[in-house]
């Protein structure tokens, strides 16, 4: 369960905010002057949201050395081309 909670609620009611996400699975949104700043999630999700993150670099990584030797404007024409083709595809498809 998601809670919006202040940070000043998080210094004075840190251990209990801790129990909650750990033991119920509870999220907190952290604000601060009524912006959002941080998240407080259990450490489960974050391992899970952490090697995510891991997989979509090793990807983006990958493709950086594959296309390392590649003109600039020659790939940024490839993509632009690849994008219009699956614009048009999206297009077609929602007819």
């Amino acid at each position: 369960m998601e809670k919006v909670v202040s940070a000043m609620m998080v210094r004075d009611r840190l251990g209990e905010l801790l129990e909650g996400s750990f033991y119920q699975g509870n999220e907190y949104i952290i604000e601060r002057n009524k912006k959002r700043v941080a998240a407080l999630i259990p450490i489960q999700e974050f391992m899970v949201l952490r090697q995510i993150k891991r997989k979509s670099w090793d990807v983006v990584e990958r493709l950086w050395a594959r296309n390392a030797k590649v003109d600039p404007l020659r790939l940024e024409k490839d993509i632009e081309e690849a994008i219009k083709e699956v614009r048009a595809r999206n297009v077609a498809g929602s007819d």
